[in-house]
């Protein structure tokens, strides 16, 4: 969800074909004769199983849409996706190729991690894999972070194995600033933190948080658009998940904006008709594995801009 598009959410059933089929359905072929000039050329064949429809433990459709999906070491794979803010929640599953629940079924259905936890929630819902779960080595699997959109604020959670049981009750209110949309996650295994960057509504910008606790709490950091020269993006942008660069430490996030001010004119202007990156050095300050780290230093840099004279070519295709 993103306050400013104008495309409705159209409820769909929520797949995971990319996934199976991807995991599941790879098979070399043959090699092909050798080449006049004695090369050898490979082919190998690959094709998708049919959609996984993933439904609820009735097996009826939750309604689920714009599914976000995570895979963890261990080869977990974690599905979920908003059913409408503030009381439909985010419905979660772990879907597991290769094997079969009591009822034959290549995946679990785990309800929804906000509402049944006593939280709201099911505006936008994201989900990422931190660092090695505490629970001991048979469980498998990585910690669990997730977080879903009540527009006032975020409701957050976590899990240490698999889904099958989460903090109760949900964190409700995991941002210090309020009147948000749309929020990202990502985790730095090695620094054993998780990121949540989102829409502020009030200022526009793009605000970053930063989890110590596997993504049940977080503690608010710098904003990403810096800078009176990036003004004109301050006021409209959309922007992209953030990554991390496991080396470096530093952080990543695309986002679409004016060229300058005047870019913001809703009839004279070109609307979002340049591409951004803003790169934040996580280590600036200080970084210890598990923190706190210290203030992050936000660049931002201008990658491409429409040609002059296209006024009105927009870029703001939801996200970048």
């Amino acid at each position: 969800m993103h306050l400013a598009s104008p495309r409705a959410r159209t409820a769909i059933v929520v797949t995971a074909a990319a996934v199976i089929g991807g995991l599941a359905a790879y098979a070399p072929a043959e090699a092909s004769p050798a080449s006049p000039t004695g090369a050898a050329a490979i082919t190998t064949a690959f094709k998708f199983n049919p959609g996984l429809k993933l439904l609820d433990k009735n097996g009826a459709n939750t309604g689920a849409a714009e599914p976000s999906l995570d895979v963890d070491t261990p080869g977990n794979v974690y599905v979920t996706g908003p059913e409408g803010v503030p009381t439909g929640g985010c419905p979660f599953w772990t879907v597991h190729p290769g094997t079969f629940n009591a009822k034959g079924l290549p995946y679990d259905y785990r309800g929804t991690f906000d509402i049944d936890h006593g939280g709201v929630g099911g505006g936008d819902c994201d989900v990422t894999h931190g660092a090695r779960s505490t629970l001991p080595p048979g469980n498998n699997a990585d910690n669990v972070a997730v977080s879903s959109l009540s527009l006032a604020n975020l409701t957050t959670n976590t899990s240490q194995d698999r889904g099958k049981t989460f903090m109760t009750p949900a964190n409700n209110v995991s941002e210090q600033v309020f009147g948000v949309d749309r929020q990202w996650l990502v985790s730095d295994r090695d620094l054993k933190t998780t990121y949540q960057t989102v829409h502020d509504v009030a200022t526009a910008n793009i605000q970053t948080s930063v989890s110590y606790d596997g993504g049940f709490q977080y503690v608010q950091n710098t904003p990403q658009i810096v800078g009176d020269a990036l003004l004109a993006a301050q006021n409209d942008n959309h922007f992209s998940p953030s990554v991390v660069d496991t080396k470096t430490h530093k952080l990543y996030t695309a986002f679409v904006a004016p060229r300058d001010a005047a870019g913001n004119d809703p009839v004279s202007g070109g609307g979002e008709d340049a591409v951004y990156v803003a790169v934040g050095d996580v280590c600036a300050v200080a970084c210890p594995k598990g923190g706190p780290i210290g203030l992050i230093s936000w660049t931002d840099y201008k990658l491409y801009q429409t040609p002059t004279g296209h006024v009105g070519e927009d870029l703001a295709h939801i996200f970048p």
